[in-house]
């Protein structure tokens, strides 16, 4: 049996009551003796408290002919007759070993011989603390092939389709004497427990499941802090033709189940509502006990805001926890035909019987530390999930689980991503078992040193490729870390990874970077797909890019999508060509249905495909190959009705760092989250349509870049919508295609609404003189500042009446846009709206006669109350002559 797991955190863990591991060694360590530096290494300094235990002494050191050091110690008596391993603190021991190693050129590789009673021999650190007790196997577990992916829930089928890989996120909050704790501090506006798991759950988890594998993380996925579980025995739950109820059923959720006999008609359905109280995205889990009579295909329907969604799962694999179905849209609001799950009875197997247990939606908060359940530490998940036993420290606790996760059936592998600590320090490196010490030989889990070699060089080589040519590779190593100890998880071949130096601030500001985050997760990826492929001698598949170019258009009467083929390069930065594509429609602005496929690049979808009452429909498009199925377009939408149309164009397509959500840190701050949907959600193109429709007005989209490309022309349209959010100079508010194709378009009379905050700032502060000649003959507006200082507006002129109203300004509620820009108009146009006492005009309108403007120093999306911003376009609209 074979299986892998990622975890992401750094290297050395905390024990409850421990002082953290010192950020990084003293700059001793480098020079001077080595027997002096080596009792600094074991008995501290004032200013560097070691990870050592007090009372350890230091009996001899000595380095042989090829550089191997050895140093024996003497531990307090009865240090190690308790289970220091599975707390962390023999990892911040290594650590620091690790760290004096690496300081002095002459060591090759450094090992602990210890003792705990001085009349006693010296033996490697690792043999002298109690082995763990065996994890226990699941009920009921039995043996298949491995790879068969037995009852796997419908998905994409790629490049890693028969694999699981266990993902940890890092570390979490932990009962720290009755205080929950980081095991990680703030370190340069980063706190590692958060910093890793961020890039993990939104980037690498999807590119692992887009590539068809089984994804298990040891820590909660799901970053919303809602969550319902519904029991089969409560309200929310009900049942229609025949379930048997099993009480004290095994491995049961609330001490009971029920049971159908499985049966070709069904008959029998069991029906668990999400009754939520706040839109959002939510995790569905099922949670089921299984044995051998269970079905291998239980039906399951998920109805959400967007429609239905099927999933078929195998109840003899995977049960006594809570198995993940997948992210789903759900409106408080809505019927509960649209936010329930429902398990039936229908299936081939009549000697089988279907398992009706529990449904939980959304991850919730822990509710002892009062914290969301994703930030903490997976010693307090395993027993969420069902695995008390597994739950026995800080560092075991996850390859525990990932043990008792890992079904005969399975074949993956455990990855560990973590960030570094000493600053000075940059770049990566990587790490496989070995019970001997640093750089020992290696004495892990068979497959882990393959693994560690094939993801840490993709790693290097794509952020040299892709990011920075000078990135530094720190090497492959070996240690003896608890994460990757065969005495907790001997059935996976796993391997930690030390993306960069969290506490460098060089390294840290692109930690910070999502686009940084991203290029690394892809990477783990590709690497780890180039283990698989490379152990079991075949060619590797990587899934594409996304499509670019992508629009929306109403044609003949019914929807039209066109998009261009993404970027390849073979598994380099990219992926694979791209040999089809998936269509997502929706109706609620944020989920979608299930996919349409197609081959080609420009497709009619009917109106058939979405609900019949739809005024609006939704479409983002994702691109396949045999490695598996890409992240997916931004989020475009049109109006279901015929007449004169309006275009929007979507062009903030801006993700960096300054978009980072700053928040307060209980060990001191503020700190920066990396919460992609309060960044850009790449979905504002149904805001500004909810708009237009509550106008009266009808209207397709487009990217800016099918725009530039020529495939959607503005002089088809009498108005023109742009969103340009936060778009800036890196990104370019409008670059020079963009401005000469709108120049033309309203020198032949069009009429423009634009709205961003970065504006003025690209073109007119650091812009050329043609970017200022634009601005300056066609946004009609005179740039005083970068911002107002001010998230509030009110109307004038065509806008009277409307406000004071407030827009995101500092809040990160929908994205914060903290630099409003503050303009005023040039001769020829008026200030149309303003910031009250600032002096400052927030946006400005001009009739010249030939064309109309109105240009907006904020983003229109940003603006709070739906019906405010529902004015305003109704207002602008009719300045701008939009017909209905």
């Amino acid at each position: 049996m074979h299986f892998v797991a990622v975890t992401f955190s750094c290297l050395a863990l905390l024990s409850a009551g421990r002082a953290p591991l010192p950020v990084g060694p003293p700059p001793e360590f480098g020079f001077g003796d080595l027997q002096e530096q080596a009792q600094i290494l074991v008995g501290g300094t004032p200013d560097w408290p070691t990870p050592f235990p007090q009372g350890a002494s230091l009996d001899q050191v000595s380095r042989d002919a090829r550089g191997r050091l050895t140093l024996r110690l003497t531990l307090p008596d009865g240090y190690t007759a308790t289970d220091r391993v599975s707390t962390g603190e023999t990892d911040a021991m290594m650590e620091a070993l690790a760290w004096f190693a690496e300081a002095r050129p002459e060591i090759t590789s450094a090992r602990i011989l210890a003792r705990d009673d001085a009349r006693a021999g010296h033996r490697p650190l690792s043999a002298l603390f109690p082995r763990p007790e065996p994890v226990p196997t699941k009920p009921y577990e039995t043996a298949l092939e491995p790879g068969a992916q037995a009852g796997a829930a419908s998905g994409p089928r790629g490049g890693l389709a028969g694999k699981s890989i266990f993902l940890n996120p890092g570390h979490g909050w932990y009962d720290n004497d009755g205080i929950w704790r980081t095991q990680r501090g703030n370190s340069n506006g980063l706190v590692e427990d958060f910093s890793n798991a961020e890039p993990v759950l939104q980037y690498l988890v999807p590119y692992f499941e887009k590539a068809g594998a089984s994804v298990y993380t040891m820590r909660e996925r799901d970053m919303n802090r809602q969550m319902r579980v519904v029991d089969n025995d409560r309200g929310a739950f009900q049942s229609t033709g025949t379930w048997r109820r099993v009480d004290e059923a095994r491995g049961s959720f609330g001490g009971d189940h029920r049971i159908a006999a499985v049966s070709p008609e069904g008959g029998a359905t069991a029906t668990f509502e999400a009754q939520i109280e706040t839109d959002g995205f939510y995790h569905v889990y099922i949670w089921y006990g299984g044995d051998a009579d269970a079905t291998r295909a239980a039906e399951i329907t998920i109805r959400h805001a967007d429609g239905v969604t099927l999933r078929t799962q195998d109840q003899q694999r995977d049960g006594f926890t809570w198995k993940d179905l997948g992210r789903f849209y759900f409106r408080a609001g809505d019927p509960k035909k649209r936010r329930s799950v429902v398990i039936s009875n229908r299936g081939e197997d009549s000697s089988s019987y279907v398992i009706a247990d529990a449904v939980r939606f959304g991850g919730g908060v822990d509710e002892a530390a009062f914290k969301p359940r994703w930030e903490m530490s997976g010693l307090y998940y395993a027993p969420f999930m069902g695995c008390d036993e597994c739950a026995t420290g800080t560092v075991s606790t996850m390859p525990r689980l990932t043990k008792w996760e890992n079904e005969a059936w399975e074949d993956g592998v455990y990855l560990s991503w973590h960030t570094n600590a000493p600053n000075p320090g940059r770049g990566t490196s990587a790490y496989a078992y070995a019970s001997g010490g640093y750089d020992t030989p290696f004495n892990g889990v068979p497959g882990s040193v393959e693994l560690r070699d094939a993801v840490y060089n993709e790693i290097v080589g794509d952020i040299r490729a892709g990011w920075d040519s000078d990135w530094s590779g720190r090497g492959t190593h070996t240690n003896w870390y608890g994460e990757i100890n065969p005495n907790y998880n001997d059935e996976t071949p796993g391997a930690i990874f030390e993306v960069a130096f969290h506490a460098t601030p060089a390294d840290a500001e692109e930690l910070k970077e999502p686009d940084f985050r991203r290029l690394v997760a892809r990477a783990v990826y590709q690497g780890t797909t180039r283990y698989f492929a490379q152990r079991d001698r075949v060619e590797p598949h990587f899934l594409p890019e996304p499509p670019t170019g992508f629009s929306l258009r109403f044609n003949d009467g019914t929807p039209q999508l066109a998009w261009q083929a993404p970027v390849a390069d073979g598994g380099g930065i990219a992926g694979d060509p791209a040999v089809g594509y998936r269509i997502y429609g929706g109706v609620s602005g944020k989920g979608f249905q299930d996919p349409v496929e197609t081959l080609e690049t420009q497709v009619t979808v009917h109106r058939a495909s979405a609900p019949a009452a739809a005024k609006t429909y939704y479409a983002r498009v994702a691109a396949v190959n045999r490695g598996g199925e890409s992240f997916a377009t931004e989020t475009l939408s049109l109006s279901l009705g015929p007449g004169p149309r309006v275009l929007i164009v979507n062009g903030f397509d801006r993700l960096d760092r300054h978009a980072n959500v700053p928040e307060a840190y209980y060990g001191g701050g503020p700190i920066e989250r990396g919460y992609l949907d309060r960044m850009n959600s790449f979905d504002y193109v149904g805001v500004h349509g909810r708009a237009l429709r509550a106008a009266g007005l009808h209207f397709d989209s487009a990217s800016n870049e099918a725009v530039a490309a020529g495939t959607v022309r503005l002089d088809r349209y009498p108005v023109v919508v742009w969103i340009l959010g936060e778009e800036s100079v890196w990104d370019r508010a409008f670059d020079t295609t963009e401005q000469a194709l709108l120049a033309e378009y309203l020198d032949q009379g069009g009429a423009l609404l634009v709205s961003g905050s970065e504006i003025g700032w690209d073109l007119w502060e650091y812009g050329s003189d043609a970017d200022r000649a634009f601005y300056r003959d066609y946004l009609f507006a005179r740039y005083l500042a970068d911002t107002s200082d001010s998230g509030t507006v009110e109307g004038r002129g065509i806008f009277a009446g409307i406000g004071p109203f407030d827009f995101d300004y500092e809040d990160y509620q929908i994205y914060a846009a903290n630099w409003p820009e503050c303009i005023e108009a040039l001769p020829g146009a008026t200030d149309e709206m303003v910031y009250p006492g600032t002096g400052c005009a927030a946006a400005v309108a001009a009739d010249n006669g030939v064309y109309r403007v109105i240009y907006m120093g904020f983003p229109f999306e940003t603006i709070y109350d739906s019906r405010t911003r529902h004015a305003i376009m109704a207002r602008a609209m009719a300045f701008l002559g939009a017909k209905k």
